[in-house]
This record gives C-alpha cells, structure tokens and sequence, in this order.
C-alpha cells in the first residue's frame, strides 16, 4: 500500500468530532457558571477563603465569588468565545469596548485615589472588584446567554428568597439560616432595620442580604423576571408565574423599601407601555395582564389597611414619633452635600474608586461640627461623578444609556420583545432604585446585576 492509499477522512472526522465536544463542553460550563451567578445574587455569604481582610470586604470573600471565577476562567479557556463575532457589528463593539474602558479607568484611579499613600489597598480592593464584575459581564455579553433561562433562575430565586424574608417578618428575627448567611436580627437591636412607631419597632426582611432595602431591590428584579413566566403561552407556566409574581409582590411591600416601591412602579409603567400594543392582541396575555394589574391593586389595598400606621411613619406622616426615619433622611442628604463638594474639589478624575466614604470621614470631621462617620452616597450617579470624575462618569452613561439603545433597537419578533422588554425595564428599576441608593455601584452583586442585565438585553437569541 502506497501512501496516497491511506484514508484521511476518519482522522479528520474524529478531530472535527473532538473539537465539537470541546466547543459544546465550554458553552455549557459557561452557561452553568452564568446561571450560578445569578442565582447567588441575593445571597450575601462569605466563605472564608480569602487571607486579605480587604479582599473579603470587597469580592473574593463572598460565596458569589466562585461561579464568577468559573465563568471567567471557562471563558478563557474556550479562547475568549464570541468575540470575534460581536468584533462584526460596531455598536456591539463599541460597548464592550466601553466597558472593558470604564473598568481600566476604575483600576487607574488608583493612582490618584484619596485615600492612595495612607490606605491604597481602599481603591484596589474597590477597582479590582469592579474589573472582576466587568469580566463576568463580558463573558456573559459574548456568549449571547439567553434572556428567557435568565428570567426563569430570577424568578425561582425569588420564589426562594420571598419564603423567607416573609418568614423573618412572621417570625419578628432570625430563623435559624445563620449557616447559608442569614443576619442575626433583632429588632430591638440598634442598627437592625426596622420601622419604629411609637414603642413599636417593626422588623423589615433581609433574606440573606445586608439590609431591607438591598433585598427589596432583588425582590423588584424577580417580579419582573415572574412576569415573563405569567405572559408565557404555557398554562402551567402561566400560573406558576402569576403565583411567584403575587408572593413576592406582597413581600416587596413588606419591605418598606419607598426607593424599592417606586423603581418598581417606574418599571411597570415603562414595561406597559413598551408591551401593550402586542398584549392586547393576544386575548391570552391580555386576560392575565389584567388579572395581574388586578390582584396587585387589591393586594395594595390590603395591606394599607393592615399596616396602615407604619407606613404613615415611612411616609413621614407623624415623623415626631419615628427619630430612627428622620435621622436616616438627613443623613442621606448630607452625603449629597458631600458627593457635592467632592465633585467640586475633584471634578476631572474624581476621589478614586472606592475612596468616597473615606472622603466623606475627612470632609465631615475637619469642615462640620457633625459625629457621623463617612459612608457611601445613596445616589449612584452623584456616586460614580464623585470617585471618577468626569470622564469617568462619561464612560458609566455610555454604557449604561449605549446598551439600552442597542437592545431597543435590535429587531426581534414579538416573544422576544416582551422578553427584552422586561430585562430593560429591569434595568430602569436599579437606575430609578439608584436615585436613593448606592449598592448597585458598590457592590459586586449588584454591579453584575445592573451590568450584567443590560448586557443580556442586547442577546440575539432572547427565547434559544
């Protein structure tokens, strides 16, 4: 036999065969750590692995820590998998270009960070955290995950988390999950978040958050991913959805959480008016649309009347009684007044990644005859100016704003619409949220969150 009689088919066959598996094995580690992830939003767990106090502080310490190392590390093993496509469209590009951007700003405001000669390891932590979330997203954003998979983890994680921030409320404390990360709460102990009428001092849930109000903002994601499931053509999904969506809408409220409460009627609203023209030509969707709008109103209704008092003291009617609500309410404020200042102090590259509440400590010591320590703004954008300046800041809007229109304007049938609708009106809820609040800039959980929401409502597949 000569050696043009030896067959090549069958070796490059089984080599075609290998590569195929290695493929098809990478896709679906990707897609299980992705998942992972997303489940373990809500969870605020540390696993002590990690030597360098800061460190744990600010990322490697949580238990979310471990499926974001997978994704990112399976992404680099597959070769940076779908790069090379979005490398094709130009909007897409730019955006991940962008963030890849925002994220070599963070870790260069190192350089110029308040805090850079005393406590340089306050920006590390804090810009590597920041890297690490814009590397989750840019494997998620490259390996076009589905939104519908996305939505339906939400959703099921709220039905988990929903059980048992009602369960804190029932049991006014604690129920005994201290071993997945659970708080001691006690609503006599100062610090613990409650609302306080008269001698009455209301536990709110935390689930396996650090507060009512961050929890709230999980729940507020989770309805909205429920909604998904309760316009599905599929019965059983249908009613599954409609019943994850009425429990944790009634936890929501049991939150107390106003910031929480409007994101979610801002979301609503957008989602309403994105939607209604294919709702009402779907007698389906259209019954269950109303059904939902319905039993939400009912269920409003329902609880102004049982908790009426406490959420007159949360709307600030009788504020002489609730010294803990008006305390919060000017403190809040006075941050404002700091992320001002430093804004003005630092407007071109901000105070450094991380360094505000150490700003805020300086300022309010050395310039104010006040006893609080610093802390974060509750306010992302005045936030984000604050620590990255202008340019920074620049970057964050692109990103934000930049994913938003890509999504809107990529064409997909309806399903798909309603689908991306959600995810974008999800990302309205954190940027309304973000009005009053810091933890979607602050903290890793989050940041994968919003970031990662926004990248998944540009998916090309939405329902694969």
């Amino acid at each position: 036999m000569t050696a043009t009689d030896i067959p090549v088919s069958e070796p490059i066959a089984k080599t075609h065969t290998n590569s195929h598996l290695r493929t098809l094995i990478t896709q679906r580690a990707i897609s299980i750590g992705i998942v992972a992830t997303f489940f373990l939003i809500p969870v605020w767990h540390r696993v002590e692995f990690a030597s360098d106090p800061f460190l744990r502080d600010y990322s490697t310490g949580y238990l979310i820590f471990i499926p974001i190392i997978w994704t990112i590390s399976w992404w680099i093993i597959s070769g940076f998998k779908g790069v090379k496509d979005i490398s094709k469209h130009k909007a897409r590009w730019l955006w991940l270009g962008g963030l890849l951007a925002l994220a070599i700003w963070g870790l260069a405001s190192q350089r110029w960070s308040f805090m850079a000669t005393d406590r340089p390891e306050i920006a590390a932590g804090a810009a590597a955290q920041f890297a690490l979330a814009v590397l989750f997203v840019a494997a998620l954003y490259a390996s076009q995950h589905s939104i519908s998979s996305i939505l339906m983890t939400l959703a099921a994680t709220l039905l988990l988390h929903a059980l048992i921030g009602g369960a804190q409320v029932a049991q006014q404390g604690s129920i005994s999950l201290d071993w997945i990360g659970e708080f001691s709460l006690d609503p006599q102990r100062e610090g613990i978040g409650v609302i306080q009428a008269g001698e009455t001092r209301w536990l709110r849930p935390y689930g396996l958050t650090a507060h009512p109000n961050i929890f709230a903002g999980f729940v507020v994601i989770g309805l909205l991913a429920s909604l998904a499931l309760s316009l599905d053509e599929r019965k059983s999904l249908r009613w599954a959805g409609t019943s994850v969506y009425l429990g944790g809408f009634w936890v929501l409220l049991l939150t107390f959480s106003r910031s929480a409460w409007l994101g979610f009627g801002v979301a609503c609203l957008a989602l309403l008016i994105l939607t209604v023209p294919f709702i009402w030509k779907n007698r389906t969707q259209r019954r269950q649309t109303i059904f939902i709008v319905g039993c939400t109103v009912l269920l409003s209704v329902l609880f102004f009347a049982l908790y009426r008092p406490l959420i007159l003291v949360r709307a600030g009617v009788n504020t002489n009684t609730e010294i803990t609500e008006t305390r919060s309410l000017n403190e809040r404020a006075i941050y404002n007044n700091v992320a001002t200042e430093a804004i003005r102090d630092y407007p071109l590259l901000g105070v450094g990644i991380g360094n505000f509440p150490w700003y805020a400590s300086h300022y309010l010591f050395y310039e104010t005859d006040t006893d609080m320590r610093g802390d974060n703004v509750h306010n992302i954008y005045l936030a984000v100016q604050a620590e990255l300046g202008i340019l920074g800041t620049a970057l964050w809007l692109i990103v934000i704003s930049g994913g938003l229109i890509i999504s809107l304007r990529s064409p997909v049938d309806e399903t798909n619409f309603q689908l991306r609708s959600i995810v974008v009106c999800s990302v309205l809820a954190l940027l309304t949220i973000g009005l009053f609040d810091h933890y979607m800039w602050t903290m890793l959980h989050f940041q994968i969150l919003l970031l990662g929401l926004i990248a998944l409502s540009q998916s090309k597949h939405p329902n694969r």
